[in-house]
């Protein structure tokens, strides 16, 4: 059986620029730090995150279920709101847009989803899907230059451009002399030069340009979908076939040719290949390397897949409880890992080859939840490389394990929700499933020789947490500085 592309090849590398066109610095994205009815700590989704991405870049975004990767995605294209920090697109913070402002930038970035099925209108044929951003943001629209004229002087009319001030013209899709004279169409322009009449007149001192476009806006638009169609491996007859139709990767095309409708500069693929077999994945992924060839696009590639990631991508961001633990080159991050968790990730990636022994990294427990992040390293609960407090090192190895297993429940029962019903027996006094913690020390304790010290952390810190106590029993954990909460109860 043959392997997938991405198996076979080494790892692609795209013609990166040099110029940062994304930059994110302590971004923040919190939900619920409003509180409500009960109050309670924020979910900390995003934690203090930042990177940069160049120009043609592709970054990968790389973590376990749950550690914030498709939350900072969202964050970046603004369909969430970010609770703090920046996020600078080619010098702009899109944090503080807002309105009409926001709409406009939005036509530079994109989003291609997870689950192409689920991400397409089943009422909807495959034009009227791939052809609605043209229709929300009024496409086309042509930006005219006129070269050689004072800009605040230039009247531009026409259904479908608008006048540039001077210092844009380099970008402008239409460059014009105030004779009318054409000096530059941009060449990914939606029309040619044979289906537009420019005139140009002097009037109250000032020069004013008529571009008359021969074809309608909406066939215009029917013929960008069906250039869009072809352009990812789809046929023209497709346009009036509805999503249901199609299998699995031709629905994650068209969603891909969705996202190009509007020519963006960055689009973030949200685990993109993720739903799709192994074989429809490296055709996908293909695709998406000769588009961005073709159009000098920049990718955000979230994903769990490793190998996908290796193949694809120029640099690897790796995610941990809504922060980046490590960020580098991707042979490099591969080949020689610095976080410890990096390493466990790439533990877990399956050898094909049977006869080659692999040591693997298992990591005990789960990760902390977000609403209550460790002090300092978050991966300092899970961490096979933690270094015990310098007063502790000399505890016996059976009881260090047990204090590991102790700060395991207890961080459990914090994090565990409360229902209602269970809030208001706790303020009746009544007795809950969080109140016996007694038992569990007994069982991990009862036969084990406790030093007086930490004897005193354990039962401090377990009676908060069965009175309900979250607040304090969180502070005992955490504020210690010098005791057992923070090397090992924490």
């Amino acid at each position: 059986m043959s392997k997938p592309v991405y198996d076979q090849q080494e790892t692609t590398t795209t013609d990166r620029t040099g110029e940062t066109l994304v930059e994110v610095n302590d971004l923040k994205t919190y939900y619920g730090s409003e509180g409500g009815l009960f109050g309670g700590d924020p979910v900390k989704a995003v934690d203090g995150v930042s990177f940069s991405i160049e120009q043609g870049e592709t970054l990968g975004l790389v973590g376990e279920s749950g550690c914030g990767k498709t939350t900072l995605g969202r964050t970046l294209m603004q369909l969430e709101t970010a609770t703090s920090g920046e996020v600078s697109y080619a010098g702009t913070d899109i944090t503080t847009l807002d309105g009409a402002e926001l709409k406009q930038w939005r036509q530079n970035v994109q989003m291609v989803f997870q689950d192409p099925d689920s991400s397409l209108n089943n009422r909807m044929t495959i034009g009227e899907i791939v052809r609605e951003p043209l229709d929300v943001h009024g496409w086309p629209t042509f930006e005219v230059g006129v070269q050689g004229v004072d800009a605040e002087t230039v009247t531009v009319k026409g259904d479908m451009v608008r006048h540039v001030a001077e210092a844009e013209y380099e970008g402008s899709d239409l460059i014009v002399t105030k004779d009318a004279q054409l000096v530059h169409l941009r060449e990914s322009a939606p029309v040619d030069s044979s289906e537009m009449t420019i005139r140009a007149s002097e009037r109250d001192g000032g020069v004013e340009v008529e571009v008359t476009v021969d074809k309608s806006k909406a066939q215009l638009r029917r013929r960008r979908v069906r250039n869009l169609l072809e352009t990812v491996g789809l046929q023209e007859e497709h346009y009036y076939r509805y999503p249901h139709q199609f299998s699995g990767g031709q629905q994650q095309r068209i969603g891909i040719a969705r996202a190009l409708a509007l020519e963006p500069d960055f689009v973030v693929l949200d685990e993109p290949v993720s739903a799709l077999d192994a074989s429809v994945q490296a055709k996908i992924l293909n695709l998406l390397e000769d588009l961005q060839d073709e159009f000098g696009l920049t990718y955000l590639f979230i994903a769990h897949d490793l190998s996908v990631v290796r193949h694809i991508c120029d640099r690897v961001a790796v995610m941990y409880l809504g922060n980046v633990m490590e960020l580098g080159e991707t042979e490099e991050l591969f080949t020689d890992p610095s976080n410890p968790y990096t390493h466990s990730l790439l533990s877990a990636i399956p050898e094909p080859d049977p006869t080659v022994e692999k040591d693997r990294i298992t990591l005990r427990g789960t990760p902390p939840s977000p609403r209550d992040p460790p002090t300092g390293c978050s991966f300092t609960t899970r961490c096979p490389m933690k270094i015990r407090p310098e007063k502790y090192r000399d505890i016996d190895e059976e009881l260090w394990t047990a204090i590991e297993v102790f700060r395991e429940v207890l961080r459990e029962r914090v994090r565990a929700e409360r229902t209602t019903t269970e809030r208001i027996r706790e303020f009746l006094d009544m007795d809950t499933r969080f109140a016996g913690i007694d038992e569990i020390t007994e069982e991990l304790f009862g036969d084990l020789d406790v030093p007086a010290e930490v004897e005193t952390h354990i039962s401090e810190a377990a009676s908060r947490v069965a009175d309900g106590d979250e607040a304090r029993g969180r502070g005992r954990r955490r504020g210690e500085r010098e005791g057992l909460s923070r090397g090992g109860v924490r």
